[in-house]
């Protein structure tokens, strides 16, 4: 009678893995693999294709993923946003890693990847801004709002506004330009302020400081 040969698949060593691993691990595994993977997904679509229909900028990418964690708080919102079936990261292993974990513990772990993922998000949109702030300096209209956001970037640096105040002079240019889906992008960003810190934000905010070459 002949053996049937089986084979370990990729995730099939990763769930034997898990099987040994202490509940901090599992953090540790959750909180690095569901960010490091949404976030290489969205830049190697970004560099194939652009925002499209598919993928939007990476802050409203961003925006959409950590909404869906406020509304599915889960594995099955992890695995969405974080599967990697090519490396056996799958929906079956985040589950197995989930259920490793306390109440307490889930609760670390999904705030931890709503704080990296919005942080992700916010570190595009500031590196983008200034080139798309400098386009508008030539439009009529646009110079004294570009004037407004450099001078709130220095006031929300020294304790003297709050980072709603600097992204509200920012959304006035979209505003200007009647660019609702602009807006609305801009909007987004300012709710991703909201997972991370004020630490944080100060070392994406001085990111604006280019702008002052302009004037």
């Amino acid at each position: 009678m002949s053996e049937s040969v089986y084979e370990a698949t990729s995730e099939d060593v990763i769930l034997n893995v898990v099987s040994l691993m202490a509940p901090a691990d599992a953090m540790n595994a959750l909180k690095q693999d569901i960010v490091e993977n949404w976030w290489r997904r969205i830049m190697l679509w970004l560099k194939d294709f652009g925002a499209s229909a598919s993928y939007d900028t990476p802050w409203v990418e961003a925006y959409k993923a950590v909404q869906l964690l406020e509304q599915s708080p889960g594995p099955e919102s992890l695995a969405k946003l974080g599967a990697n079936y090519p490396e056996g990261f799958t929906p079956k292993v985040i589950a197995q890693l989930w259920n490793k974990l306390n109440e307490d513990q889930r609760k670390i772990v999904l705030r931890s990847i709503k704080h990296d993922i919005a942080l992700h998000g916010l570190e595009y949109f500031f590196n983008s801004l200034p080139n798309i702030l400098r386009r508008e300096v030539s439009r009529k209209g646009s110079d004294a709002i570009v004037a407004s956001i450099l001078r709130k970037a220095y006031e929300f640096m020294g304790g003297k506004t709050s980072f709603e105040d600097l992204m509200a002079a920012i959304a006035d240019l979209a505003s200007l330009r009647k660019d609702q889906p602009i807006y609305e992008s801009y909007m987004k960003a300012v709710a991703l302020g909201r997972y991370v810190s004020r630490p944080d934000l100060k070392k994406l905010v001085p990111k604006l400081y280019a702008l002052s070459s302009t004037y």
